[in-house]
């Protein structure tokens, strides 16, 4: 014998009631304290009824609750098994003449509601005063007791008991057989229970223990694999079952688990990240009672026998059915007997499954369901809404790659379209090509929904594509059709005698019918059915997120045909800043003999103007032909290069223009043949080199000079080669302006880098004041790579001079050897010092005839030297350069004299200096007003402060070190000063430091003018030699007397 306990926190209950007489009086609140101080109920003895193991349970709760208290759901959901009583007592309190006049009616009317309960014992007590019963034993014993049992007491189970009970004489003795009654049936019921509701009970139990834990989500899923693994077992004995028993039923339970989940859920946060399974769980659960209605809809005959609904009915039939007895849902037995209803019910239901997978994210889900909507539509003769369904459907489930349902949509799509005799228009040709995509990607047939003849529905179908292709008014571009398969070469061919080259692609119909052919274009490549174009990307466009390719991306090589005509774009040869920005264009022919080209260029945010481009170089005097903003070259012969200038818009806000040209030809072998060749430069707006100016004033007897210093760096990374600098008036020259460079004739090229930087100096003399007209600096300049290329070209020309087919080498060599330099730059530090040239290791491959070439010509670049003078093509460019204007340039001299009254200086080494000893200085200030009056204008007067330089360490300065005084042009003010040297050495004398006053009566923006003025030091490279002090003192110190 097992012992069990009773572990739950749910009680078992069972109502206590008794007639209204009984309960109005204090005695019934003393009977129920009573009969409760008698439980919880112990040691009970059970035998199961599949297992003759008897079982004791030690202690169940039981607790007392009135009739009417207990739930009474009317629905079939699996948690309300202990929310109903399992033992109905009724408390009998009366005499004989009591119990037949109006007692018995009261119990007969509870006998008849608690029998009709299911699942639910009853039991009758009669309740006696023991002292009433000792004193009449002998005349009343079990009087009414014996009616009570006469009357209900009908079956061979004892169903009435009787109690001698009193306030005062309460023992526990007197409930036994009150308590073992209860114990009987309690236990007779548990024996009676059925399996359906003992799973029922046990799921709800399950169910109300995750509602405590939090546990929302699992409680919907538990409730649909109970509901779904339940029904299946049902089917087994559903000829037994009222029909659509197992239907209901899963209807009924799967929307109050949804209903308590809501209601359990209300007592709890639920996150965001479980928010989402809650009402998946729930979607689910919705969606299984939208299918009972499709088993239900597809029997009765309110939906069609299609698999859109009849997926989910049974395949076997129940057999004949021996239950009379009929649901009790009112809704589903409406629905039944009414097809409106039938559909209003179906579509709500399928609307909220729709709603509660659209907040769980699961679009798929919705999608699927919006399909059965579309389907009933159909079904119902609603053509527009379903067409418009079925016509919106594909697009949602072709990114989830859900390839049946998307097939079936389209059809369905296809063929409502068709018995609604809509007009095949764009729409139309869309949907044809997805099905036609979906045929092919998927096995074809297997996802068709035409079962008689497959290939020939698929040819009808491509055949009306073609006629609907036809009537469009315009192409119709529709990208990556798999209707084609197209497979290139990996390598392409260059055509030799023809500029271009070719590539062998073989084409693959995917489609059980013809189709027309196709053109390859470029990088893509088109299947035209009339005006539609099925069109092909060989070059996939970079994703956002990575995905899975089904094969590797095809990768051609196409070999640079060096032959072939040919565009650069580059900045002129000669700059000049502030005019119209120009660009030349050169266009080698190679190989061809050119009837006609036209070029045009064309650039994002940049305006080129070929109206008022002309021919350079050899053709400069010649008329350029323009023709709708096209450069037109005529009759060109082989290996030419023609130049010319382009002027644009103005470029400075960019650092570079992305430069597309496009031009097309006509050659002399083939002029029927019109080509094509267009290309990309990157032209670098921004100017190689930059020109900085320090100006120096330096004062003389006469007007002074003006120093210019010129510091020229380059812009970017390329190394720039510098040969020579000029400063120049403008044409024609300036009256009485002189420019002189200081640096030699002779000098050297410069190589200018990011961190080496080139400096010119040139001096100015003006004879009639200051220049008010601005200078221009020349500057001859070549890209080291550019001198490199050049020198390489006349290098391999040298080479190839006896050779019987120059033009066929020269490219291929000149383009190995600037590949080689470009791939190391090892040699470059070596070519600036001596000009030699060493070519590293080629990794090109050569046929043996160019290797040997190419061999001799690095053989020849090895002995290469700079040339003097320099040699080839230089650019040029011109900076504008303004003369600064000055009013006053003055100089300050400090020089010592033998005494305050002398005029001169004592010559070197004839007037000793020491430390401490009075030195008679002067001060001289020129100045001169040369730089900031023209000749014969009034010349004012300026009043200036001078300021002599504070020498803590050096010099102890007496005298006026500061003052003011009126200056003229041309005139020189002398101050005297006393100098004391502080320490012996080389010391250099005091700086004067001079500023301009604000002229008096003039104002400039509200304020006093103050000229321009400019300070040189004459003496600012002299020191003088201070000798330390010398000479002997005699003291005489007494010591003391005797």
């Amino acid at each position: 014998m097992a012992n069990a306990r009773a572990g739950s926190s749910q009680h078992v209950l069972v109502s206590f009631s008794a007639a209204p007489s009984v309960v109005s009086t204090p005695k019934w609140q003393h009977l129920q304290a009573a009969l409760r101080a008698q439980l919880p109920l112990r040691n009970i003895h059970w035998r199961p009824a599949s297992n003759t193991a008897i079982r004791t349970i030690q202690e169940l709760e039981v607790d007392l609750v009135p009739l009417d208290t207990p739930r009474d759901e009317h629905t079939q959901i699996p948690v309300t098994l202990l929310e109903k009583p399992l033992l109905n007592i009724y408390v009998v309190n009366t005499d004989l003449e009591g119990y037949r006049t109006t007692v018995k009616k009261q119990i007969k009317d509870w006998h008849s509601d608690v029998t009709a309960r299911k699942n639910q014992e009853w039991l009758i007590v009669h309740i006696i005063n023991p002292k009433v019963q000792t004193a009449t034993t002998n005349f009343f014993k079990g009087t009414v007791l014996e009616k009570i049992r006469a009357d209900f007491n009908i079956e061979k189970r004892e169903r009435c008991v009787q109690v001698a009970w009193a306030p005062e004489t309460d023992a526990p003795a007197v409930w036994a057989e009150l308590i073992n009654k209860i114990k009987d049936g309690i236990l007779k019921l548990a024996n009676t229970i059925s399996v359906f509701d003992f799973r029922i009970y046990l799921l709800s139990r399950q169910c109300e223990l995750l509602a405590r834990r939090g546990y929302i989500s699992d409680i919907s899923r538990k409730a649909a694999a109970f509901l779904g693994a339940f029904g299946r077992r049902l089917r087994d004995v559903e000829a037994t079952l009222p029909q659509f028993f197992i239907e209901s039923w899963i209807y009924s339970s799967a929307l109050s688990v949804v209903e308590y989940c809501d209601n359990w859920a209300s007592g709890f946060s639920i996150s965001d990240s479980k928010l989402n399974s809650f009402n998946a769980a729930k979607g689910e659960l919705l969606d299984l009672a939208r299918t009972q209605l499709d088993v239900i809809g597809v029997t009765v005959g309110h939906l069609p026998q299609s698999s859109q609904f009849s997926s989910s009915c049974k395949s076997t039939s129940p057999g004949k059915r021996t239950s009379t007895l009929t649901i009790t849902n009112d809704e589903l037995l409406e629905a039944i007997n009414d097809v409106e209803a039938f559909y209003k019910l179906y579509i709500d239901a399928t609307n909220r499954a729709i709603e509660m997978y659209t907040k769980a994210g699961r679009k798929k889900f919705a999608l699927r369901l919006h399909g059965s909507l579309a389907a009933l539509d159909l079904h119902r003769g609603k053509y527009k809404s379903a067409l418009a369904l079925y016509m919106s459907l594909p697009a949602h489930y072709a990114p989830h790659m859900w390839t049946s349902l998307e097939a079936c949509m389209l059809s369905k799509a296809l063929d409502t379209h068709a018995h609604f005799e809509q007009k095949k228009d764009m729409e139309w040709i869309h949907i044809v090509l997805s099905y036609l995509k979906s045929y092919i990607d998927n096995l074809g047939s297997e996802l068709l929904m035409h079962e008689q003849d497959k290939m020939e529905y698929i040819s009808r179908l491509v055949e009306s594509l073609h006629q609907a292709a036809v009537k469009l008014d315009a192409d119709l571009a529709h990208p990556n059709h798999p209707a084609v398969k197209l497979q290139s070469s990996p390598n392409a061919r260059i055509a030799e005698t023809m500029d271009g080259c070719f590539l062998d692609v073989t084409v693959q119909n995917q489609l059980p019918c013809a189709v027309a052919a196709g053109t390859y274009v470029l990088d893509s490549s088109e299947l035209r059915v009339a005006k539609l174009c099925l069109q092909y990307q060989h070059r996939k466009p970079p994703s956002k997120t990575p995905a899975i390719r089904k094969e590797l991306p095809l990768l051609v090589h196409v070999p640079r045909d060096l032959l072939a005509l040919d565009v650069t774009i580059s900045p002129p040869d000669k700059i000049e800043l502030g005019q119209s920005p120009m660009l030349l264009v050169a266009v080698s022919t190679g190989r061809n003999h050119i009837v006609k080209a036209i070029v045009r260029l064309t650039s994002s945010g940049v305006i080129f103007y070929p109206k008022d481009a002309f021919y350079s170089g050899n053709k400069s005097s010649e008329p350029l032909e323009v023709v709708d903003n096209a450069v037109v070259l005529e009759d060109i012969p082989k290996h030419t290069v023609v130049t010319f200038m382009i002027p644009h818009s103005d470029t400075s806000a960019f650092q570079a223009m992305k430069i597309v040209s496009e031009v097309d030809y006509t050659t002399v072998p083939e002029p029927s043949l019109s080509r094509t060749t267009r290309a990309t430069h990157v032209v670098i707006t921004a100017l190689p080199i930059s020109a900085n100016v320090q100006d120096f004033f330096r004062g003389s007897r006469n007007f002074g000079r003006l120093f210019s210093k010129f510091t020229i760096s380059t812009t970017g990374h390329q190394h720039v080669r510098i040969r020579d600098a000029h400063l120049m008036t403008q044409d024609g020259g300036l009256d009485g302006v002189k420019i002189s460079p200081t640096a030699t004739k002779n000098r050297d090229v410069v190589t200018v880098t990011s961190v080496q930087s080139a400096n010119f100096l040139f001096h100015i003399d003006s004879a009639h004041g200051p220049v008010r007209e601005s200078l221009t600096l020349l500057i001859r300049y070549r890209l080291l790579r550019q001198e490199v290329e050049s020198i390489v070209e006349e290098t391999v020309d040298q080479v190839l001079a006896d050779s019987p087919s120059p033009h066929q080498h020269r490219t291929i060599l000149i383009n190995s050897i600037v590949k080689a330099l470009e791939n190391d730059a090892g040699w470059v530090d070596l070519y600036g010092i001596t000009g030699e040239i060493r070519v590293p290791d080629s990794e090109d491959e050569l046929d043996e005839e160019t290797a040997k070439l190419f061999k001799k010509a690095i053989e020849v670049l090895k002995e290469h030297k700079h040339p003097y003078p320099p040699e080839g093509n230089w650019r040029e460019i011109n900076f504008p350069v303004e003369v600064p204007f000055m009013n006053i340039v003055a100089s300050a001299n400090v020089r010592i004299v033998s005494t305050p009254f002398s005029e001169v200086s004592p010559r070197p080494g004839t007037m000793p200096l020491y430390a401490g000893q009075p030195i008679s200085a002067t001060i001289s200030i020129h100045t001169s007003f040369h730089w900031g009056s023209s000749v014969g204008e009034k010349q004012p007067r300026y009043m200036l402060r001078y300021d002599v330089e504070e020498m803590a360490r050096d010099w102890l300065v007496s005298g006026p070190k500061r003052g003011d005084f009126a200056a003229a042009d041309g005139e020189t003010n002398v101050v005297s000063l006393t100098l004391v040297a502080l320490h012996h050495g080389e010391l250099a004398l005091p700086k004067v430091f001079i500023t301009a006053l604000p002229m008096a009566g003039e104002l400039t923006m509200g304020s006093m003018a103050v000229p321009s003025i400019e300070t040189s030091q004459t003496h600012g490279a002299e020191t003088v030699l201070v000798l330390p002090r010398g000479g002997r003192s005699t003291f005489i110190v007494s010591m003391g007397s005797n």
